[in-house]
């Protein structure tokens, strides 16, 4: 798919009523992975306008047309479609620079749970030391314990981002907190978590899937640092994972010639062995195949509950729920059982008096004279009328009437092309 940018928002699902969280994925921008937010500045050419996109809701999978406004190249609102046909892009009216990321950062802060990037560039990831304080997410932190993620050797490694952990507590709250560096965008990032360091395995994260416990990386261990200091310095971590890589490629394929290339006896070159690497991924496996048991475990207990939930009377009352419901809703826009009597009895002289099949023994898939039927509903004070309508007679009627209403009238009339069967 290549790079893009995401717009983020809110809209109320036309169906089913939901709020819906929306990640609208546009090539539309400088397709640089940017998250757009309401009260971002997306679009650098100051323009006004509305971005059109259709999005899926997940609850009862209705589709629903939005369009997102940007005034002066700001993210200012998300609106139906439809709405947004009837306005003008140019007197949409800007907001607060950032307005969901600070909302969204208050609520983190009141919660003691998100994530903070520190500010300016990495330089150097120091580790704190029991007794210390960390001030994260406007809360100021007492660290308790203090550990580093240490990788397992393997390809896993190579995708291990330099993390320090802290157990931290502040006015009776516990938390853990993370300091990860992101090695690409040279940036540190705080992580406050709940849970605990004991039960932090990966797979026992998938099993809650709750996005605000911790979980160590697959594969890594806590190392316990007993003093502080520098841990890594910036250039120390954009190069650590290349130093891993090349480490395992050089044990994997040995020194031979200094190409990777071993030779027997006689001089012969021989293919590089892979037991090292296989050895380096046995660890990797065991997490993979603990994470499959996990899902099998979860599909049985799924079928299970679809087991119980077939025997369950609440599967009849749904139903029944339904069918009240669609009883309720064709009173209010369908022919009663008598209006549809009086319907097929008008349909039966109608087609036998104007649409009578020609005279040929063969049998036609479809009458060339045959009548189309088409059902209209009118609202007036007095309720809502139906009518039937012979499209067919209909069209003959306009095509012979020059263009005259009081002519249209009078031929429809003359070929009995439509009949009301009263309020529905």
């Amino acid at each position: 798919m290549g790079m893009y940018d995401t717009f983020w928002g809110t809209y109320t699902c036309l169906h089913c009523g939901k709020e819906v969280e929306f990640e609208e994925q546009t090539k539309d921008f400088e397709c640089l992975l940017e998250d757009f937010k309401l009260g971002d500045y997306v679009d650098r050419g100051n323009r006004s306008y509305f971005y059109e996109f259709t999005y899926e809701c997940p609850e009862c999978h209705a589709e629903t047309d939005l369009s997102i406004g940007i005034k002066k190249g700001q993210y200012v609102g998300v609106f139906l479609k439809g709405d947004a046909k009837r306005m003008d892009p140019e007197e949409l009216e800007n907001i607060e620079d950032g307005y969901q990321r600070k909302r969204e950062y208050e609520k983190m802060c009141a919660d003691k749970l998100g994530c903070e990037t520190a500010g300016g560039r990495f330089d150097k990831l120091v580790a704190l030391k029991p007794g210390d304080t960390l001030r994260v997410l406007e809360t100021d932190w007492k660290i308790l314990e203090a550990y580093y993620e240490e990788p397992r050797k393997g390809i896993m490694s190579m995708l291990h981002h330099p993390t320090l952990v802290y157990r931290a507590e502040s006015e009776g709250v516990s938390r853990i907190i993370t300091a990860s560096v992101n090695p690409v965008m040279s940036k540190l990032y705080y992580r406050v978590f709940e849970g605990d360091l004991e039960h932090s395995e990966f797979v026992e994260w998938l099993a809650e899937h709750n996005p605000k416990r911790y979980a160590r990386e697959p594969g890594s261990v806590l190392k316990e640092i007993p003093d502080g200091g520098v841990i890594w310095t910036a250039d120390e971590v954009s190069t650590e994972s290349g130093h891993r890589f090349f480490d395992m490629e050089k044990e994997m394929l040995g020194d031979g010639d200094g190409r990777g290339v071993t030779k027997d006896g006689d001089g012969m070159a021989k293919k590089p062995t892979r037991a090292i690497m296989y050895r380096n991924l046995e660890g990797d496996v065991e997490d993979l195949l603990s994470y499959v048991e996990h899902i099998e475990k979860q599909r049985e207990e799924a079928w299970e509950r679809v087991r119980e939930w077939n025997k369950d009377s609440e599967i009849q009352q749904a139903e029944d729920k339904v069918k009240a419901a669609y009883k309720k809703l064709s009173r209010g826009f369908a022919p009663d059982d008598d209006q549809w009597e009086q319907i097929e009895k008008w349909e039966k002289k109608h087609a036998e008096k104007y649409h009578k099949p020609p005279k040929t023994k063969e049998i036609t898939k479809k009458l060339l004279n045959g009548p189309n039927y088409s059902y209209q509903f009118e609202y007036s004070p007095i309720g809502t009328l139906g009518s039937v309508v012979c499209t067919v007679c209909a069209e003959k009627a306009m095509r012979n009437s020059l263009d005259s209403m009081s002519r249209y009238n009078e031929l429809m009339e003359r070929y009995n092309a439509h009949f009301s069967f009263g309020e529905v």
